[in-house]
């Protein structure tokens, strides 16, 4: 970021965005994030599919010091609820696209979680594309009811710096939650050192610069996603192609 920050980091359907313009989100975001009160610790839930904002969501969370946790955007009202009240998750990021915003509502007035930010994928898209959307496939885009308890994404990241939050490496991070286990999904708690260790793995490994670009096509909500792709390519000063669907 700070050699070139107009360096492509995420394509998405014929739109890119460069490491300035996430980085600029990511910091929105987190003083959003402690304009609702979120603090070291607290946890951020991203319930999103493979969209630009999940990387903006994920960077701000952490900047705010606050704990990610990724829920799938396949889950029912059932299954994100449980998750909600296990990891104690206060805000839920999410998108207006009519199944994932109707569960998420769901949840919201059914659970201890507070608030709930919406963002817009046709304002994600290409202008042309956006409008398109926005015109010809009216039924593809949920209707939000927006108040105090539902943000917008845009309202939600305020042209102002957040205060610093000091971390550590060994700090809590992320919560990723696995069904490879009997009974309900676990929350693996996984520290700073962690996923960055991991991240590095990639790079070395894998020899990657940023001359290299890397297909997005798992979900970035699982922990392949985040830190094989995300978490990979910002290490490197690479680019993710980010693929909506799997």
């Amino acid at each position: 970021l700070r050699s070139n920050p107009d360096a492509p980091f995420l394509h998405f359907l014929g739109r890119t965005y460069s490491y300035a313009q996430i980085y600029k989100q990511a910091v929105a975001f987190a003083a959003g994030l402690q304009g609702l009160g979120i603090a070291k610790g607290d946890r951020v839930g991203l319930f999103l599919p493979n969209v630009p904002i999940y990387a903006a969501a994920y960077y701000g969370a952490m900047m705010a010091g606050a704990v990610v946790v990724n829920f799938s955007p396949l889950y029912s009202v059932e299954e994100l609820s449980w998750q909600v009240g296990d990891s104690g998750t206060r805000v839920l990021v999410t998108l207006d696209v009519p199944e994932l915003y109707k569960t998420a509502s769901k949840v919201l007035e059914g659970s201890a979680l507070e608030t709930l930010v919406v963002g817009s994928l046709a304002e994600m898209l290409p202008w042309h594309k956006g409008i398109a959307l926005k015109l010809l496939r009216r039924s593809q885009i949920a209707q939000v009811a927006y108040g105090p308890s539902i943000r917008s994404w845009a309202d939600m990241t305020p042209d102002r710096m957040p205060a610093a939050v000091p971390v550590t490496a060994a700090d809590l991070a992320l919560l990723q939650y696995t069904g490879g286990t009997t009974g309900r999904p676990k929350g693996a708690m996984l520290a700073h050192c962690n996923i960055i260790h991991s991240a590095m793995v990639f790079v070395s490994c894998l020899k990657l610069t940023e001359a290299d670009r890397s297909i997005a096509a798992v979900p970035l909500g699982h922990v392949t996603g985040v830190v094989a792709n995300i978490m990979t390519m910002v290490r490197c000063a690479g680019a993710l192609i980010v693929m909506p669907e799997f």
